[in-house]
């Protein structure tokens, strides 16, 4: 008995010096009583206090770019430090308050994919159940970029960040810390893409995401943080990385404080335009040809859109390019339908002529057509491949006020000719190789709605 006695405690011993080893905390000189008392002062439980000390120190540490302070005392003294440093000021503020905090080291890759040793933590906060929740506070104070330290915007995503989207982001060395029901591999954690927390912020479901990325971990949305502070919600969008163009998608939007809207190229459908129902903006899109998709949203501030999620479109098929024509079509004739111009204007400006084009073989693949309200096709080239150095005459009946232009490139050129009754405009352009649109400027010093687009070989 003597002998299991002493066997249980040399185990105990060994346990002790390994966990001092993993987390390599060396004493402090320092009562912290007083400093964890002052951040924690009117939480009522544990979860609050860790969440108070993670605030305090984002806010008031910054990364240490000399990578010379490793230890808690001389992060407190000079209110900087590398990964360890923060973690350990974390350990002895939440030690003070009888909060149980892992040290756990092991391996991280940014968003960029860059691979490096690094340190996180594991805090109790209910001890009752023994349970706990991952955290990053070198992360969450901020990034640094070309040697500079920028300190986040109150960034609460590498709080209580979910497991399943640590795992993109963080391999520890002891795999418990995964907190995974099914540890993953080191193999895996290298093929998975570096998703950021900041993705269950906005709305993703990270159980959803993490298990579509295991078996597809090179197809998923791109996306651009906001340090945490995310300016919608997201309720549904697909998880891929390339949207096939003649296909419809659904797109489900919580609106925060930020008006949001899809661009597709020339293609603008503001959250206003969307079905909206119980909170939630909802939209059955079918995507254009065309090179990219972006759900951005406004700043009013600045007067600009700013990307959060961004999506490659696919080249189409044969099936798909039959698909966009039809569409086309009916857009057309559709369009054509509502307008109010009547006698054979209205014949000119039909719908008949592109779906004329299309049945004569000039327009196997039309131009891309958007922003139907503004404008109305009188006689343009119905082929969406135009020839570097031929002329082409454009016709336009405008159906607003505003500074119409043609662009190629870096070409903007204004010079219309305006009809004598002065509905329609018309203009003789030569392209450049590249894309040529038609857009318009509704406003002196606005953004241009693009109406028509080419492409120019």
């Amino acid at each position: 008995m003597k002998g299991r006695r002493l066997l249980i405690t040399l185990f105990l011993m060994l346990a002790s010096l390994a966990a001092s080893a993993q987390h390599n905390i060396p004493p402090t000189r320092y009562n912290w009583s007083n400093v964890a008392s002052t951040i924690t002062e009117g939480c009522t439980n544990d979860y609050d206090r860790v969440k108070a000390i993670y605030k305090w120190i984002c806010a008031n540490i910054s990364y240490d770019t000399s990578y010379s302070i490793y230890h808690a005392d001389a992060c407190w003294d000079n209110k900087r430090g590398v990964c360890q440093a923060y973690c350990e000021l974390f350990y002895y503020i939440a030690q003070a308050l009888d909060i149980r905090v892992d040290i756990i080291s092991g391996r991280s890759k940014d968003i960029l994919g860059n691979y490096g040793d690094h340190a996180w933590i594991y805090a109790e906060t209910n001890k009752e159940r023994h349970a706990g929740i991952l955290i990053d506070p070198t992360w969450g104070a901020g990034s640094v970029n070309n040697g500079v330290f920028k300190r986040a915007d109150n960034d609460m995503s590498w709080f209580h960040a979910s497991p399943y989207l640590m795992a993109c982001t963080h391999f520890p060395k002891d795999a418990s810390y995964q907190l995974l029901e099914t540890p993953i591999s080191s193999e895996l954690f290298h093929r998975l893409p570096p998703l950021y927390p900041e993705l269950e912020t906005i709305g993703f479901d990270p159980k959803a995401v993490f298990e579509h990325v295991k078996r597809n971990p090179n197809d998923f949305p791109g996306y651009y943080c906001n340090d945490g502070n995310p300016p919608f919600y997201v309720e549904e969008v697909p998880l891929l990385k390339t949207l096939r163009p003649g296909h419809t998608y659904r797109f489900a939007i919580r609106k925060k404080d930020k008006d949001f809207t899809i661009i597709c190229d020339g293609e603008w459908v503001h959250s206003k335009d969307w079905q909206y129902n119980n909170g939630v903006y909802t939209l059955d899109y079918t995507v254009p040809r065309s090179s990219s998709l972006k759900i951005s949203w406004h700043d009013k501030t600045e007067n600009t859109y700013y990307a959060s999620i961004y999506y490659d479109i696919a080249t189409p098929t044969a099936e798909e390019l039959r698909i966009l024509e039809e569409l086309a079509r009916q857009e057309a004739i559709a369009a054509d339908s509502e307008s109010d111009t009547g006698g054979e204007d209205e014949q000119q400006m039909s719908g008949d002529i592109l779906s004329n084009a299309i049945d004569d073989g000039k327009a196997s693949s039309p131009p891309s057509f958007y922003s139907r309200e503004l404008v109305s096709i009188v006689d343009i080239p119905m082929s969406g491949t135009l020839k570097a150095g031929e002329s082409y005459s454009f016709r336009i009946a405008p159906k607003c006020l505003g500074k119409w232009a043609i662009i190629n490139n870096n070409n903007w050129v204004h010079s219309w000719t305006m009809s004598r009754d002065g509905k329609e405009l018309e203009i003789t352009f030569t392209p450049q190789r590249g894309e040529l649109k038609i857009g318009v400027q509704k406003e002196l010093g606005g953004s241009y709605h693009i109406c028509v687009e080419y492409n120019v070989e």
